[in-house]
C-alpha cells in the first residue's frame, strides 16, 4: 500500500457514527463505504510526521517535567517545527538546567539538545487557577457578562478570557471596581473577543446526513462519533470514549453496522466524556476500528493507533469526525494547536466546564462540523500509524458551516477521570514496508496501557 493512502486509511479505520438504540426499530443497512470520499495524506505530510517524532516526544517529556516537578515555574510548551526546536517557558529560566537534568531523567531518549528555555511571566498554575474560577463564575451567572471560553498561551503570558462584547465586559469590570470579580480580573487577565463555544453534537435532521443509514431513534435526534477505545483489565471489559454532553448515563447507543453495541457505564464532566461499555462479548473494534471501512487493497484497518499521550501547542493534530468525511472533506489534518483551554457546555439540563486545548484552522482543509463530538484526535506516528491525543469536543464560531475554533480534551485527563480504565493501543502496526503483512485486529492483539506516555 502506498504512503499516499495512510490518512484515507486512518480515517476508514478510526470513525464511525453512534446514536441511541431504540431496539424496536429495524436495523438499517449500513452506510456506503465512505473511503473513497477521503483525501489521502499526502508524500509530504507522511514526510513531516517522520521528521516531527523526535519533536513530539521532546515536548511530551517536556510537558510532563513542568506539570509535575516544577509547577511552580512552568508556564507552557511549544513545538516550533519550523526551526526543529522546542520550547519550554519559565518564570524562572535560571530553573534551565534543573529543567534539563529532571527532563532527561525522565526521558533519557529525548533529543534535549533541541530544547529552548525561554522566560514567562505567569506559571500555567497561577493562570489555571484564574481560569478555573472565572469559569466558575460565569457558569453560576455571577459576571455581569457572558464568557465564552478562556486561553492560556504557552508562553505564560497571561490568561485570555474570551467574551461576546469586550467593551461592554470592560465597563462592567470598571464599574465594579472594588469588586471580587475585578480583583480576579487583574494585570494578568485581558479580555477579548472570542467566539462563544458549542457542543459538536449533531441533530440527524439536517441535508447532510440524508441517506447515511443513522441508527438514530430517540426524540433528542443527537448523533457523535466514537472515539478511542479504552479496556478495563479487572473485568476484561472493552470501552469506546465518546462525548458526554451527547449521552447520559445508562443510555443505550448504536452504531449503523452494530444497533447493539453497548451501554454508557461512566461519565465525566471535566472531560466531558462518556464510556459506552461493548456488550454481547464484542470489542471495540467493532465501533472504533469500523469493519467494512477497510483499505481496497488490503488496508490496516484497526492496526492505527500505536501511542497515546498528550500534545503541545504548535502540533498539527487531525481528527476522524464522521461528519466531516460524509461531507467529503477528508481527514481534517490541518489544525494547529495554539494552548490550553476551559469552556462551558450545557446538557442534560446541567452546566459543567470542560478543559482541554484550543486548536485552529491552519488551512481550508481543517473543519469540523456538529456530529464530530467524541471523535478521536491524534496526530501521524509514522507510516502506518497515529497517536491518539485526545477527544473533540466543542467548536466556536461554526455557524451553519465549518468552526473556527475546535476544542478537544486531553488523553490524559481522560485517563485520569476514569482510572479503572487505560486506553488501548495496537502494539503490531508496521510502521515501515507493507502494511497489509499484519493481521486483521483482534482483542488480544491490543495492549492496554497504565500510563499516558509521551
Amino acid at each position: 500500500m502506498s504512503a499516499g493512502s495512510v490518512l484515507a486509511v486512518v480515517t476508514a479505520a478510526l470513525t464511525t457514527l453512534i446514536g441511541v438504540h431504540t431496539p424496536a426499530a429495524a436495523s438499517p443497512a449500513p452506510p456506503p463505504d465512505p473511503g473513497a470520499r477521503l483525501t489521502p495524506a499526502t508524500s509530504e505530510q507522511v514526510r513531516m510526521a517522520e521528521t516531527l517524532r523526535p519533536l513530539h516526544r521532546l515536548a511530551g517529556a517536556a510537558l510532563t517535567t513542568g506539570e509535575q516537578d516544577f509547577d511552580r515555574y512552568y508556564a507552557g510548551t511549544r513545538l516550533q517545527p519550523g526551526f526543529g526546536k522546542v520550547e519550554v517557558f519559565l518564570t524562572d529560566t535560571a530553573k534551565g538546567s534543573r529543567f534539563l537534568t529532571a527532563l532527561r531523567k525522565r526521558d533519557p531518549g529525548a533529543d534535549a539538545s533541541r530544547l529552548v528555555i525561554k522566560p514567562a511571566k505567569y506559571s500555567e498554575r497561577y493562570l489555571t487557577a484564574k481560569s478555573t474560577l472565572i469559569m466558575a463564575r460565569a457558569r453560576a451567572g455571577k459576571l455581569p457578562f457572558a464568557v465564552s471560553s478562556t486561553f492560556l498561551p504557552p508562553d505564560g503570558s497571561g490568561l485570555a478570557v474570551e467574551v461576546p462584547d469586550p467593551e461592554r465586559a470592560r465597563r462592567a469590570l470598571a464599574a465594579e471596581a472594588a469588586s471580587a470579580d475585578a480583583e480576579v480580573f487583574d494585570e494578568a487577565v485581558t479580555v477579548v473577543r472570542g467566539e462563544r463555544m458549542e457542543a459538536l453534537g449533531g441533530r440527524v435532521d439536517f441535508p447532510s446526513l440524508a441517506g447515511a443509514g443513522l441508527n438514530i431513534e430517540n426524540d433528542a435526534g443527537y448523533a457523535c462519533t466514537s472515539g478511542l477505545p479504552f479496556y478495563d483489565k479487572a473485568v476484561r471489559a472493552y470501552y469506546v470514549l465518546t462525548a458526554f454532553h451527547c449521552y447520559e448515563a445508562l443510555e443505550s447507543v448504536g452504531t449503523p453496522t452494530h444497533p447493539g453495541l453497548g451501554q454508557v457505564t461512566g461519565v465525566s464532566k471535566s472531560a466531558d466524556a462518556a464510556m459506552i461499555k461493548v456488550v454481547g462479548g464484542g470489542a471495540p473494534e467493532a465501533v472504533a476500528f469500523e469493519d467494512g471501512l477497510d483499505d481496497e487493497d488490503g488496508g490496516i484497518s484497526g492496526k492505527v493507533i500505536t501511542a497515546v499521550g498528550n500534545t503541545a501547542a504548535g502540533a498539527l493534530v487531525c481528527h476522524d469526525g464522521f461528519i466531516s468525511f460524509e461531507n467529503g472533506k477528508g481527514a481534517p489534518c490541518d489544525w494547529e494547536v495554539k494552548g490550553k483551554t476551559q469552556w462551558n457546555l450545557t446538557a442534560h439540563g446541567i452546566t459543567y466546564t470542560a478543559k482541554g486545548m484550543r486548536a485552529e484552522p491552519k488551512s481550508s482543509a481543517a473543519v469540523a462540523y456538529h456530529g464530530d463530538s467524541g471523535a478521536a484526535v491524534y496526530t501521524l506516528n509514522g507510516r502506518y500509524a497515529v497517536k491518539g491525543v485526545g477527544m473533540l469536543s466543542a467548536g466556536g464560531g461554526c455557524g451553519t458551516g465549518s468552526c473556527k475554533v475546535m476544542a478537544f480534551v486531553n488523553v490524559g485527563d481522560i485517563s485520569a477521570a476514569f482510572r479503572s480504565l487505560s486506553p488501548m493501543v495496537y502494539d503490531q502496526a508496521p510502521l515501515d514496508g507493507d502494511a497489509t503483512t499484519a493481521g486483521v485486529p483482534r482483542p488480544s492483539d491490543f495492549a492496554e496501557i497504565t500510563a499516558i506516555t509521551p
